[in-house]
């Protein structure tokens, strides 16, 4: 006995040192800077030739010192990652058709911050006279200066600082199309559902798509009201981009049969896509979208099917008995 608790008090003893170790490892990953940046998004409408001025505002949260370059760069955004942007090497950024980093004047160039201060510095924005109406893009980045040019992936040690998403005025065109809107699978046992909607940007300026989906069900009740782009993500000028919607009832079964109006949730469904995009005159615009899935709940069916099968059995065997004994008392 005393062995077996010796041999238990070591492997307690090494777990334990263990958790502190990784606890430890934990610990220290978090105290990295930790950067947070006024403004997050700056909208602007410029005309051309004009200029604008404003100042940015950085604080350094974390416990270490930071000292991180600055990176003038334009952007586009990831497809399935609507609100993210994605900074564009300078090789990128030279052929890009929208690129407003030419436009942008800082004089800071290297950005270094003791743990918990805050740094404050101007910048301004000269549109260029003959700039053509429509959207323009560019974004503050901060890369950390201990990384060398030699190093591999320089771009993805990028951090995001503030973005600016600037309209030039003049003739600027509105306009989305709705390439795709589907549930990722045809069939589901149960809700939740997840709704896939694909959107490509077909005017010259950034737009923010918005609206509702509405879910009826097979009698042509309306059981569920999503909305959609409810974060008023961006699509920037020609620009694809994927939202993802999900409807669910929660985790009680008769919740996903049956919703608290006591309508039915299963069976085959449909749902319209409704979405505004036009903020300029001559006003609000909006498309439509369908598309159709069924909520069939098959183990459910499959057990009351079972249970219907086993009374049948169960009841001719019982009238066979009753006449069986009736016959034999003749």
């Amino acid at each position: 006995m005393k062995i077996k608790r010796k041999i238990k008090s070591i492997f307690f003893i090494i777990y334990l040192i263990s958790f502190l170790i990784l606890n430890t490892k934990g610990i220290q990953a978090q105290e990295g800077a930790n950067i947070t940046y006024s403004p997050v998004v700056e909208y602007l409408s410029l005309d051309p030739g004009s200029n604008y001025s404003g100042s940015i505002k950085i604080t350094n949260m974390g416990n270490n010192y930071m000292n991180y370059e600055v990176n003038i760069l334009p952007f586009t955004s990831f497809p399935d990652k609507p609100g993210v942007p994605r900074p564009m090497s300078a090789e990128k950024a030279e052929t890009y058709a929208y690129n407003a980093s030419k436009w942008f004047g800082i004089t800071v160039k290297n950005l270094s911050l003791d743990p918990l201060s805050v740094s404050d510095f101007n910048y301004t924005i000269t549109v260029p006279k003959d700039a053509s109406p429509g959207g323009y893009y560019v974004g503050i980045f901060f890369k950390d200066a201990s990384i060398s040019i030699e190093d591999k992936n320089v771009e993805a040690t990028l951090i995001g600082g503030p973005i600016f998403l600037i309209k030039v005025s003049g003739n600027v065109v509105e306009g989305i199309d709705v390439l795709e809107f589907k549930t990722n699978k045809y069939f589901y046992e149960y809700n939740p559902v997840d709704f896939i909607t694909t959107i490509q940007n077909t005017g010259n300026v950034h737009v923010v798509p918005r609206g509702d989906i509405e879910v009826m069900n097979m009698c042509g009740d309306k059981v569920a009201t999503l909305s959609f782009n409810k974060e008023k993500y961006n699509i920037l000028r020609d620009t694809t981009n994927i939202f993802e919607n999900k409807w669910d009832e929660g985790d009680n079964l008769l919740s996903k049969l049956i919703n608290k109006d006591k309508k039915i949730l299963f069976g085959r469904m449909k749902a319209k896509l409704v979405v505004l995009y036009r903020s300029e005159n001559p006003g609000y615009d909006y498309k439509t979208a369908y598309t159709t899935f069924w909520i069939i709940p098959w183990k459910l069916i499959l057990i009351l099917l079972i249970i219907i099968i086993i009374c049948i059995i169960l009841i001719r065997r019982k009238r066979k008995q009753r006449g069986t004994g009736k016959y034999i008392k003749e």
